[in-house]
């Protein structure tokens, strides 16, 4: 097999991911996805190469736009790349594309745990949409090293996976990007993307239902004005006064009807409460302080 001795020139593309000494950028050539290998001492940033003891992620950031140089070289090996980079710039383009990268005083808020809809799939990255707290429908462009399975980072190609396919509805956070400077005209840039909604805690009173054993107890909480949820905890969860009770038995601690302030978060669909417990205290009256 052989191939022909291409070079590329001055090409932009966007950093997918990163490992310590090196990193993978995609690009498109011809109307086709291609991918190029770059090592740290390729990356040259305001003109300077990189020092030696330094690291790939303090100057070249996932999802950064970068202008490189780069000849063909077979297309083998776990990083799965074509090309390999002779050189990086990361430029002053950037900071149109991806000003948060730059700037930490802007005043625009990022989004977390939002549900979007996957409506763009290529090799290694995509696009979906969401509405916004404004009600508008808004765009994000995502990274397939940014999305997680199952709590699994997804190392497969987007494109044809039956794990991920355009209409899945996605949970995601994400910072902003400017819309009119990348090829999408995406509006965030996704820093995690995953198939399940993350963990949402909730803090509340309630009381306890019943001690089960010297371990566990049932607590009801209330989320919401008249709307209890059963609390399953365990003994490690729970304070007394700034005591832990991890090495205590509930049932000389709690008894029935003992008010507590708790925080939680839902349990998996059929388990035998509603929520988990994170932390279970005696409940505090603002005014009277811990009360028994």
């Amino acid at each position: 097999m052989s191939i022909k001795n291409l070079h590329l020139q001055d090409f932009r593309g966007r950093v997918d991911s990163i490992v310590p000494n090196k990193a993978c950028i995609l690009f498109t050539r011809a109307g086709k996805e291609e991918r190029a290998l770059v090592m740290y001492d390729r990356v040259k940033f305001s003109g300077n190469s990189l020092p030696d003891n330094g690291k790939f992620d303090d100057y070249i950031k996932e999802g950064m736009v970068v202008s490189f140089s780069a000849h063909q070289i077979y297309e083998t090996g776990h990083d799965r790349c074509g090309w390999f980079v002779t050189q990086i710039m990361a430029d002053e383009v950037n900071r149109k594309l991806f000003p948060y990268l730059y700037c930490n005083d802007l005043a625009t808020h990022g989004v977390f745990n939002k549900c979007g809809t996957v409506v763009y799939l290529a090799n290694r990255q995509g696009v979906l949409t969401f509405k916004s707290d404004n009600g508008r429908q808004e765009n994000v462009f995502f990274l397939a090293s940014k999305l997680f399975i199952r709590s699994t980072r997804f190392k497969s190609n987007l494109k044809g996976s039956t794990q991920v396919e355009e209409g899945t509805e996605m949970y995601f956070d994400a910072v902003p990007c400017h819309n009119q400077e990348n090829e999408f005209e995406c509006q965030w840039f996704a820093t995690v993307i995953s198939n399940n909604p993350r963990a949402m805690f909730i803090c509340g009173e309630g009381h306890v239902l019943a001690i089960i054993n010297a371990e566990y107890g049932i607590a009801l909480g209330s989320i919401k004005p008249n709307i209890w949820q059963s609390i399953l905890f365990h003994r490690s969860m729970c304070f007394l006064f700034q005591l832990n009770l991890s090495t205590k038995d509930l049932r000389e601690v709690f008894k029935k009807g003992d008010k507590i302030n708790f925080i939680a978060v839902p349990s998996p669909k059929k388990f035998i409460a509603q929520m988990i417990a994170t932390q279970i205290s005696i409940y505090t009256d603002p005014r009277l302080g811990p009360q028994l």
